[in-house]
């Protein structure tokens, strides 16, 4: 009884040196980014379809299950056109898997500009590209862009 008593107090006695030990941290994956957002005009009416090119990029180091994906306000997606001939997820999302480290490449997507809302004078759109492995990116900062479309009044 004695022997196992002091086996008890010595794992007691290691318990906080245990849970002390750091834990390896999860690797950071690729930095990926939102270097644009364009859309083809600067001003539109509601109904009006507008193209946006996205150009997104991987700075590595490695490759992740990179992605890029859009959200509107004010505007509805009707399409998505991925690069390198994949095919799209829907009209707002584009799923690349690993992509090259350097090369940047463009996803456009369509998008209907709905009526301008009470004291809504511009439509937004956000684009964002992430590693669907949820491995984290180390520059979290530059995954997101987003761009204004001014809302006129139809005539």
């Amino acid at each position: 009884m004695r022997r196992g008593a002091l086996v008890l107090a010595a794992l007691a006695g290691a318990m906080p040196i245990l849970s002390a030990t750091p834990v390896s941290a999860t690797p950071a994956g690729p930095d990926l980014a939102v270097l644009a957002v364009t859309p083809s005009v600067p001003t539109a009416t509601p109904g009006q379809r507008v193209t946006v090119e996205v150009v997104a990029v991987n700075h590595g180091p490695g490759a992740g299950d990179q992605a890029v994906a859009i959200t509107t306000r004010g505007l509805t997606a009707d399409r998505a056109t991925c690069a390198f001939g994949v095919s799209s997820d829907g009209p707002n999302v584009c799923e690349y898997g690993a992509t090259r480290v350097g090369r940047r490449f463009t996803t456009t997507f369509v998008v209907r500009v709905a009526a301008p809302g009470r004291g809504r004078r511009a439509a937004t759109l956000t684009a964002c590209t992430t590693n669907l492995t949820n491995d984290p990116d180390p520059v979290p900062g530059n995954n997101c862009r987003s761009v204004a479309i001014r809302l006129a009044r139809s005539r």
